[in-house]
């Protein structure tokens, strides 16, 4: 059944406007934008009653092969990317989340990734994970909102629409870096997999960043008050490069002048 009844476009009309709108730009991948179109899906149309809570993980289901979801990259033991369904839901959720805060809405669970993405601010990112990590928000108004995503010009734009506040025009979202760590160099292990001079880094040496998000209200331009939204710890990663170690064919061939015929090796 249906978990957010669909509203009708004359009854929200009267008394709506658009309180909150963000955008990300999506990548070239093509599975990726599948589960991004995907569990986008699970949130557009929808309206949420005042108290009501919405759930990410609730709303989409399991994001997995059987329901439809491609392998795309995501985050494996918070250090490497690699190839699993559902990659890029957290585009997703983020997207929401930033469209959610600039709302004014309550967030009820919200969780950084173990690195910062890249199509969005530090600490302006909600990574979920199903049946673990989740993000939620409450409608904290009196009057329901509802909720539009559409996909184009290569980003994924969600639309909050609601009734208009009162006492403030706008919210803008800063970010503040506290700290930054240096970026360590990566931990290095011989391959014997891998040929001399060749190497393959498994995953990148990342900084450590804390950092704090602040909701900013406006009115008339100027602003009124700032509340803090997150605290949002990125841990250091120290990266692994495998460096090869197995000699080249062409120079045991070199090193053996008596070996007659030329080889037909491929």
């Amino acid at each position: 059944e249906e978990l957010h009844p669909k509203y009708y476009l004359e009854e929200v009309q009267s008394w709506t406007s658009k309180i909150a709108y963000y955008s990300t730009p999506l990548t070239n991948n093509a599975n990726r934008n599948h589960n991004i179109q995907l569990s986008s899906k699970s949130y557009h149309g929808i309206r949420v009653d005042p108290g009501e809570v919405f759930s990410f993980n609730e709303a989409t289901g399991p994001r997995d092969a059987a329901h439809g979801y491609k392998d795309a990259p995501v985050i494996v033991g918070g250090k490497k990317l690699e190839d699993e369904p559902g990659g890029g839901n957290c585009q997703s959720s983020s997207t929401l989340y930033a469209a959610v805060i600039r709302a004014d809405l309550e967030v009820i669970e919200r969780l950084p990734h173990s690195f910062p993405s890249t199509y969005i601010d530090v600490g302006q990112d909600a990574t979920v994970n199903y049946p673990y990590a989740d993000f939620k928000f409450r409608n904290n108004k009196d009057t329901p909102i509802f909720i539009r995503r559409y996909i184009s010009g290569g980003r994924l734009h969600v639309e909050i629409y609601g009734k208009k506040p009162t006492e403030f025009d706008k919210i803008d979202v800063i970010t503040k870096i506290i700290s930054r760590t240096e970026t360590p160099p990566e931990k290095i292990v011989n391959d014997p997999e891998l040929y001399v001079g060749e190497e393959v880094v498994e995953y990148q040496s990342r900084p450590g960043i804390k950092a704090e998000t602040y909701r900013v209200y406006y009115k008339d331009g100027k602003e009124i008050k700032r509340v803090k939204e997150a605290f949002s710890n990125y841990p250091q990663i120290v990266g692994l490069k495998r460096v090869g170690t197995k000699p080249r064919p062409e120079e045991k061939q070199d090193a053996d002048p008596s070996s007659g015929k030329g080889s037909a090796s491929e």
